[in-house]
């Protein structure tokens, strides 16, 4: 069985085609790997945000618990002149 030169030529671009396919494969899994951050450097990524945002939260949550305070003192304050006026009311009121 003799083959004619066009099937011999298909094969040959098929099986070329398949060696750079494989050849591609590993070339591009082994690049990938290396561009690719490995887990401990992740991990340090990660634990540096996580620091960077509790800091952040300690921050606001700071901020917004003295603005809290104020906002008690102010209002209680205001109750305490509230009470007054009442007694003062109630005194007046007996006489």
């Amino acid at each position: 069985m003799k083959m004619e030169p066009k099937s011999l030529r298909y094969i040959a671009a098929g099986v070329l085609v398949v060696v750079f396919g494989v050849a591609l494969f590993f070339i591009g899994r082994t690049s990938g790997a290396a561009r690719r951050p490995s887990d401990a450097s992740l991990e340090q990524e990660f634990s540096q945000k996580l620091s960077v945002e509790r800091e952040r939260i300690k921050k606001d949550l700071d901020e917004k618990y003295r603005a809290d305070m104020v906002s008690y003192e102010a209002m209680a304050k205001r109750l305490q002149m509230e009470k007054d006026k009442v007694k003062e009311l109630e005194e007046k009121a007996k006489k």
